[in-house]
């Protein structure tokens, strides 16, 4: 009964007993009371509610409306007003944030209508929100069910408009599911509507969802920018300038994935200059994304800047998720420059914040992977562990399956690392599993070529096999090229473990082919997918193996093609501004065409039917043949551009051509457990199989450069470094009058001239030349003139505006080469800025730089030699501008500090100052593997050049290390500088 009043009326009739019942707290109304009630307030509460609703105050105004809805069901005059009300209360309570409630009243008005307006256009509209909370709540078999029905009612009541509403949320809710193909159907089946009705703005949404399935979800990036494209074409023609703009940032973002940075700053700036300045969410939004295309290509500083100006913005409109996002970027940044320790900074308050967004838990296991990604890279591996289960945890709660999948890959891979293969594998099959369920092939592909390396691991060589060519199928079917040569290389090792070393050297060409037309590595990506093997093993690996096979040639060029590839890796995503206005032309024409021929690829293997796939396939063929005339062009008549760009080195033969009689060339190679070193004069070529391994190589040339820069006792390790590297081809050599040196790996930082066989150095013997690559030989050797260019251009002890880096024997040393070259400009102190040398270096025939020099460990690129800072120019002479300089020196000398190291990685090739230096025209450059004196510096230098009146490079700096050696006898003092390039 509704009231107390009625309860005791029930009691009289059904006991017959009037007499002795006794009433506690209130009687309630009688029927004409609740009438009169009802009379009274009812409108007043709706009036109220309504109010309340209208200006914002949800929780209130549902209150309000609740106190209606009681009436209403108490009244039978005002069940009539139920389906509003249930309405409006769903709302309130949804705009309050109480989504339990909203569904209650959601459910409940799906119920009235049931039995008062079945199959009405307000009945379906009722499914349809109801379907849609129940996604939200993740029920999504109800929320299916709910709005299928809507969907028939709408198709009975031929309401086309509301029909593609329908099929739209149906596709959103599948996709909140992690059913994306079934979401894909949705939205297309909703395009399809919206374009039959004329409906621009439906059809752009639809567009628009399916770029995100593409993008987000499933990471089809080329797929996804068509679909972009198509609602930015329909945004343009509404004039819907923040819709354009959103557009251009989504397509923009799906380009800087691909690899294409240029055009993806491109839409960027477009995009910046639609938003309104109101708008600065999606500044915010834009602005990160610019911090990211920096971040990508190693831009660190422009990175850094434009993050910050996200956190500002994020600070000040109170924006939670923009504060997580740029300190997420922040964090990761500092991982990729390998300040582990300021990275945890950045990503723990990128987390504490994250856990402030109560409605946004897919951030916080973000966050958590980030940092997980930070401590695997530290070794801290149990941490890792503990990090990634924190976000697996999170992610199966929220039931996100491709976030689930990229976990247990995470974890996997950890595992791996720590040689736990046996849980690994457990983790990679499931990742695998849950990334096919959801149709993301991609991570699908990736997570089996774990499995496949932990099961080659483990000893089952069958079922590795059979997962790996799964995984190679998936990764040719997506245009994976970077899991094509992985799972080809650990197919190799199948073939090696089973004794078939024909099909792992065809298996290793294979990978070797597919490396080989890739785009330079993006550094962050690398570290995130979190596979150890760097590409230079697969060289590494067919190098050995050929040798093996006495395939001496085959493996000196399959070699040098490894220094060749690693030089275009280290030049990275780094965009360079080169002198000549014709090369740059064709530098950046090389790099559209090969980021339009790799969407293509994409596209075409990504293509649903045979129309796309023809009309891709053929747009192919057009970009290939475009591409194969502009490298045809740039080899013919700008060689050195093609070593920046493509993977086309000096073969043996060609090496022995350019070499003159009595000139022999020491070519190393570092491999994992032993070093080879090739012996090539114009005569003939031989091969030495030293049985070391990289890691004591590695230990010993740090310890014995320890010795050299602390002036410490060496001959011990000096002579043991010698019998290692020389004494096996002495005997090749003898009779050499030059030697050149070609360094892989850690031989970079050894200084050849110091290593002694107990009696003399091996400078007494031979004057020593330095090549990053006998291809570099080619192009200084071509060079040569007969005649010198004696114009100097002498820098020394430029003003750094710090008092702790003057160097006063600098401006000595460029002093006393006027005694043997007059026809010198010399710069010191305030003159010797930067804008001036970038002006005028072109003019000099000999560059001699005396000044402090940076290395970059980091990038290469950005290793400098310090100038004096001016308006136009900030002191920092770095190897990336040096590329873009015009330099007509027969001779660079670079007597700063550690001016001759450069990056080394296991692939070798350095970069640094030395091959900018080559590339913008120098024959030959001198310069320093570590500091010294400046005392024997200035000496040293003094007499080179009084040598080199006379002599010829290599000949003039042996006799000056000789000249400071009688006066400082240990090599510290005299052996850190080296000649790279032209000896002559």
């Amino acid at each position: 009964s509704s009231s107390l009043y009625e309860a005791l009326i029930k009691a009289y009739t059904d006991t017959g007993i009037k007499d002795g019942w006794i009433e506690l707290g209130y009687r309630g109304m009688t029927p004409e009371e609740a009438k009169t009630f009802a009379e009274e307030h009812f409108t007043r509460y709706v009036e109220e509610a309504v109010e309340a609703y209208n200006n914002g105050h949800f929780l209130k105004a549902l209150s309000l409306f609740e106190d209606a809805i009681i009436i209403a069901e108490e009244v039978s005059d005002y069940a009539v007003y139920l389906p509003q009300l249930y309405q409006y209360s769903r709302e309130s309570a949804y705009m309050g944030g109480d989504k339990k409630k909203a569904l209650l009243y959601a459910e409940k008005l799906v119920k009235l209508l049931s039995e008062k307006a079945p199959n009405t256009d307000i009945h379906a509209e009722a499914l349809l929100r109801v379907g849609i909370l129940y996604a939200q709540m993740e029920h999504f078999e109800k929320s299916v069910s709910a709005i299928e029905k809507s969907l028939k009612i709408i198709k009975a009541l031929n309401k086309p408009i509301e029909e593609v509403m329908a099929f739209s949320n149906m596709g959103i809710v599948l996709e909140r599911a992690t059913e994306y193909d079934r979401a894909l159907k949705q939205f297309e089946i909703a395009a399809k509507l919206s374009k039959k009705l004329g409906k621009k703005e439906l059809l752009s949404q639809q567009y628009t969802n399916i770029g995100r399935i593409y993008d987000l979800r499933l990471s089809q990036y080329a797929r996804a920018i068509r679909y972009y494209e198509k609602a930015l074409t329909i945004y343009r023609q509404l004039g819907r300038d923040r819709d354009v703009a959103q557009a251009l940032l989504n397509i923009g973002r799906c380009y800087r994935l691909l690899g294409n940075f240029q055009k993806a700053q491109k839409y960027y700036d477009e995009a910046m200059e639609l938003v309104s300045p109101s708008d600065l969410i999606l500044k915010a939004k834009i602005t990160i994304e610019l911090a990211n295309n920096a971040w990508f290509q190693a831009k660190y500083q422009e990175a850094f800047t434009l993050q910050k100006q996200v956190y500002g913005i994020a600070k000040k409109q109170n924006w939670t998720l923009g504060k997580v996002m740029a300190m997420n970027t922040s964090g990761l940044i500092w991982w990729t420059l390998g300040d582990n320790k300021r990275a945890l900074r950045d990503i723990e308050e990128a987390l504490e914040t994250a856990h402030k967004l109560s409605a946004r838990p897919d951030e916080v296991a973000t966050t958590l992977n980030n940092k997980g990604l930070i401590y695997r890279e530290m070794g801290r591996y149990k941490e890792a562990l503990e990090t990634f289960e924190k976000a697996l945890t999170i992610d199966r709660r929220i039931k996100s399956k491709w976030a689930i999948a990229y976990d247990l890959r995470n974890k996997g891979l950890t595992l791996f690392r720590m040689g736990d293969y046996k849980e690994a594998k457990e983790l990679f099959r499931e990742a695998a599993s849950e990334a096919a369920s959801i149709g993301n092939r991609i991570n699908e592909a990736k997570s089996l070529l774990a499995l496949g390396m932990s099961l080659i691991k483990l000893g089952d060589e069958q079922h590795a096999e059979e997962v790996l060519q799964k995984a190679l199928k998936l990764a040719e079917s997506m245009a994976m090229k970077e899991t094509q040569w992985r799972c080809l290389f650990e197919l190799s090792k199948i073939s090696l473990i089973r004794g078939n070393r024909d099909e792992a050297i065809e298996l290793l060409k294979k990978a070797i082919d597919i490396i080989e037309k890739m785009r330079a590595d993006i550094k962050v990506e690398q570290m995130k997918e979190g596979f150890i093997t760097n590409k230079m093993a697969v060289y590494e690996t067919l190098v050995s193996l050929l040798v093996d096979k006495d395939n001496i040639e085959g493996a000196f060029n399959v070699a040098e093609r490894s220094r060749a590839r690693n030089f275009i890796d280290l030049l990275g995503n780094q965009r360079l501004s080169l002198a000549g206005v014709v090369e740059q032309k064709l530098y950046e024409r090389q790099i559209e065409l090969r980021n339009m021929i790799e969407e293509h690829e994409i596209l075409l293997a990504q293509a649903i039917n045979e129309e796309e796939k023809k009309v891709y396939s053929q747009a192919l063929e057009r970009l290939q043949d475009s591409y194969r005339d502009l490298m045809l062009e740039i080899q013919l008549k700008h060689p050195e551009l093609s070593s920046l760009v493509s993977v086309n080195p000096l073969t043996l033969r060609d090496v022995q051509e350019l070499l003159e009689p009595k000139v022999s060339l020491l070519v190393y190679y570092v491999l994992p457990n032993e070093i080879m070193c090739w012996i090539v004069n114009r005569e003939g070529v031989d091969i030495k199989r030293i049985k070391l391994s990289r890691k004591t190589l590695k230990q010993l040339v740090f310890d014995y450069r320890r010795m050299l820069q602390n002036l410490e006792p060496l001959e011990d390790t000096s002579k043991q470094l010698y019998d290692l590297l020389i004494s096996p081809v002495i005997p090749e050599i003898k009779g050499s009058k030059y030697v050149g040196i070609i360094p892989h790996g850690v031989l970079h930082y050894l200084s050849f001239v110091t290593l002694n066989d107990g009696k003399d150095y091996l400078i007494d013997k031979y004057p020593l030349f330095y090549l990053p690559s006998a291809s570099v030989f080619k192009y200084t050797v071509s060079r040569r003139s007969e005649k010198k260019n004696v114009k100097v251009l002498a820098i020394g002890n430029p003003d750094l505006g710090d008092p702790r880096l003057e160097l006063p024997f600098a401006e000595y040393e460029v002093g006393s080469i006027k005694w043997n070259f007059p026809e010198i400009t010399i710069l010191t102190r305030e003159r010797a800025t930067e804008s001036w040398v970038v002006k005028h270096i072109k003019e000099f025939g000999i560059i001699h730089i005396a000044s402090h020099g940076e290395f970059d460990p980091v990038n290469p690129l950005f290793s400098a030699v310090k100038l004096k800072r001016d308006l136009k120019a900030d002191g920092d002479l770095e190897a990336v501008e040096v590329f873009g300089l015009e330099i007509n020196a027969d001779l660079v000398v670079l007597s700063a500090c550690q001016s001759g190291l450069s990056k080394v990685t296991d692939g070798d090739e350095i970069i640094g100052l030395n091959r900018a230096f080559f590339y913008a025209g120098t024959h030959a450059i001198v310069s320093s593997l570590w500091r010294i004196s400046d005392v024997s510096t200035a000496m040293l230098i003094k007499q080179f050049y009084r040598n080199y009146t006379e002599y010829n490079k290599a000949d003039s700096l042996r006799r000056a290390m000789i000249h400071v050696r009688n006066w400082y006898r240990h090599p510290g003092y005299w052996g850190a500088f080296i000649i790279a390039g032209d000896y002559y």
